[in-house]
């Protein structure tokens, strides 16, 4: 069925294919694989909420990525091609792991995890838990999905989860997102400890008005070395940093700690 978040997506313009991996608990993950450069480099894009692999302008900034690495990115459980229901990055780990698994079949000896908002958090559980890749980008991420720092979020996300039928009907009706409950886990603050050694980079806009900037304050506190903290001047959330600078600033980012090929 159409909804309103089909007319937001957009195609790819540049050759790619498609993949499915499965998870460790049964969900089928949707992604599309950019092998342009044939590089020892993966980059994996993770959408944030209500997002996915084809909404706006995520196409347009796995492309830009992809005229340096290759790139994969997915679409999460509950969004665009995949199966289940968004759970806010609680069991989206194991979406990222499931990549980050067939990422290696194919031989990559460096993956780097990128991830927008929920998908910021994502990565950073993922990260905290796994281990697998070689370094961490985040752009907008909570620290705390109780307390994203922003009343509208903070009461957005409690009257989504918490209203059932008419939330999950909303959601889908909206954006083109399935939810599920928002099971108990370990925050992306109590994580982000366990990274180190692998490079940690938070980028976070300083007028974000979704997720507070002390947010990305809060999970640089807790982070060990390597890590880096930028908070962009009059920067907004998530997609207004999905640009050609931001391409630039990870490569910077990426040279600094021998990621690059």
């Amino acid at each position: 069925m159409l909804t309103i978040a089909d007319l937001w997506n957009r195609p790819y313009q540049v050759e790619h294919r498609r993949f499915h991996v499965r998870t460790e608990d049964g969900e089928r993950i949707a992604g599309v694989y950019l092998d342009r450069q044939e590089s020892e480099t993966l980059v994996i894009y993770v959408h944030g909420f209500m997002s996915g692999k084809n909404h706006m302008r995520v196409p347009g900034f796995v492309e830009a990525l992809s005229h340096y690495f290759d790139v994969m990115a997915v679409d999460l459980r509950g969004h665009g091609e995949s199966s289940g229901g968004s759970t806010l990055s609680a069991r989206e780990v194991l979406d990222i792991q499931a990549t980050v698994e067939y990422a290696r079949s194919l031989g990559y000896p460096r993956i780097i995890t990128v991830g927008s908002s929920m998908g910021g958090a994502s990565v950073i559980r993922h990260a905290g838990i796994y281990k697998s890749q070689d370094g961490v980008v985040t752009i907008g991420a909570f620290a705390d999905h109780q307390e994203i720092g922003r009343l509208r979020s903070d009461y957005g996300v409690t009257l989504l989860y918490g209203t059932g039928r008419w939330g999950e009907m909303w959601s889908y009706m909206t954006r083109g997102t399935r939810l599920d409950e928002l099971h108990e886990r370990e925050q992306p603050w109590e994580l982000v400890s366990h990274i180190a050694p692998i490079p940690l980079f938070l980028i976070h806009g300083e007028w974000d008005t979704t997720v507070h900037p002390r947010s990305a304050r809060k999970l640089f506190a807790h982070a060990k070395e390597p890590k880096e903290l930028l908070i962009i001047p009059r920067g907004g959330h998530d997609f207004p940093h999905l640009t050609e600078r931001t391409v630039h600033l990870i490569r910077e980012w990426m040279g600094r700690h021998g990621l690059e090929t």
